[in-house]
């Protein structure tokens, strides 16, 4: 994708910093270093805050290498490497009336307005969704994990498309994938919450794609929260299942983390002959106790 003199292709047209997007307002674009890997939520502070700030700018998606911002019009602005989804070129007339942007870590995914999708990137992590496009109507939202997407259909039903490790093929339990409500994550699999309180997952089985051996435990489902290699769910009785990679650690590792003491810092002054007249260190001492 062409970046000459700082311009930015769109489907709107073409963004230069300084120079009004969409409707009114100015600004100037800043793409800091992608920091994590499995963040997906805008951040509140730092130079990507300002991004979202600008007029006209709603929300910001990042991949591996790129990054993609939707604007207010329903347009979308991407940068970066291109087989990251840096370029739009290919799906640029489709990005229109663009409601919500996901991304997996090499791929995007946009949900307009009228319920379908577009998808750009690297085709095997995302960016290829022609196998399930006939499925991909009145879609109601889309969870990615690190490697494919997951679409919730406002009829409760479910599709997938990305890398099979991943869980972009829900094709072994799809006979089972009716009445969902809620599609949740890890970095590798998913787990859809249905409607009579089950859960139905797919995926990576290692870290959390297979459910098998708490299968018995999951009933009464009121909720599930997933995490890099493990999902963990609440029952109505308050009672909490977990399964995947090191589930039953996560836990006591997050309680672990609440009470470790923050850092302490201590600065103090030398006193060394000259030019040097006198110089400053700071330490940073950590109190907590590994385990």
């Amino acid at each position: 994708m062409s970046l000459a003199n700082g311009a930015l292709p769109s489907a709107a047209g073409t963004f230069r910093p300084g120079v009004p997007i969409g409707r009114g307002g100015t600004g100037i674009i800043a793409f800091p270093p992608r920091k994590s890997r499995v963040a997906r939520t805008e951040q509140t502070e730092g130079p990507a805050a300002t991004v979202l700030r600008m007029p006209g700018v709603v929300a910001r998606r990042d991949t591996e290498g790129a990054h993609a911002l939707l604007t207010g019009a329903g347009t979308v602005i991407a940068s970066g490497d291109r087989l990251n989804g840096g370029d739009t070129a290919e799906v640029a007339h489709l990005l229109v009336d663009v409601v919500a942007l996901f991304a997996t870590n090499y791929a995007f995914a946009a949900l307009r307005r009228d319920g379908t999708v577009v998808s750009w990137g690297e085709r095997r992590h995302g960016g290829d969704s022609s196998r399930v496009a006939g499925a991909l109507r009145d879609v109601a939202t889309i969870v990615p994990s690190q490697g494919a997407f997951a679409a919730l259909r406002r009829d409760g039903s479910v599709v997938a498309w990305g890398e099979r490790v991943f869980g972009g093929d829900c094709s072994a339990v799809a006979d089972v994938l009716s009445g969902v409500t809620a599609i949740h994550a890890t970095g590798f699999a998913f787990a859809a919450l249905r409607d009579d309180g089950s859960v139905v997952t797919w995926g990576g089985a290692r870290f959390g794609g297979d459910s098998s051996a708490v299968a018995g435990s999951l009933t009464g489902i009121t909720a599930v929260t997933g995490k890099m290699y493990a999902f963990t769910a609440t029952r109505s009785d308050g009672r909490a299942v977990a399964w995947g990679w090191r589930a039953d650690r996560d836990g006591a590792a997050d309680a672990a983390a609440r009470r470790r003491p923050a850092p302490v810092t201590i600065r103090y002054t030398l006193l060394v002959p000259a030019p040097v007249a006198r110089m400053t260190l700071t330490l940073q001492l950590d109190l907590g106790s590994r385990r």
